[in-house]
């Protein structure tokens, strides 16, 4: 078996803009675990534990899908607060891009999986310390709109370690 998501890396600028949030974040008086640069991404479908023998078939229909679509430009906005502003578990990088909403409804239709909006998720909360603080530093944060070219999709595998996951690309499904 093997725990697979198919979604989407960052280039190194990107990412680096991502720890820039991550920094000012830091600074919140919150206790949260923030996601690492090198896993950095868009998730589209977390497909949970999948038998090796299907991944070529899952392979096969990202291919198809990808074939389908052009390589495009998504737009990285502001901070989102996950669930909601009163019961923050996870803090995010709103996704905006009519183009991957349509990949990530196709592959749910085809392939299955766990799905939500698409979003970048920058770091799970435990706690907040101080809420109107928080809140306050939130609104304050200047998130820049940051373009993202999109030149694939791929088949990802997320292996859990006692430090936090670790993942490795099983197949990149490359757009027109």
């Amino acid at each position: 078996m093997v725990r697979a998501f198919i979604g989407i890396f960052f280039p190194e600028d990107v990412k680096e803009y991502l720890v820039s949030l991550q920094r000012q974040l830091e600074a919140l008086q919150l206790k949260a675990k923030f996601v690492e640069p090198e896993n950095l991404h868009i998730s589209l479908s977390f497909l949970n534990n999948v038998e090796r023998d299907e991944l070529e078939a899952i392979k096969s229909v990202l291919d198809k899908i990808s074939e389908r679509y052009t390589k495009f430009e998504l737009i990285l906005g502001n901070i989102i607060l996950i669930p909601n502003e009163k019961f923050t578990r996870v803090i995010a990088l709103e996704v905006k891009s009519d183009i991957l909403e349509s990949i990530r409804k196709e592959i749910v239709k085809t392939v299955d999986g766990e799905s939500n909006p698409t979003h970048v998720t920058l770091a799970r909360v435990k706690t907040i310390e101080n809420k109107p603080l928080f809140i306050k530093g939130i609104s304050k944060m200047v998130c820049k709109e940051t373009s993202v070219k999109v030149d694939s999709i791929c088949l990802i595998e997320s292996v859990l370690t006692r430090t936090g996951p670790i993942y490795t690309i099983l197949h990149k499904s490359y757009l027109k």
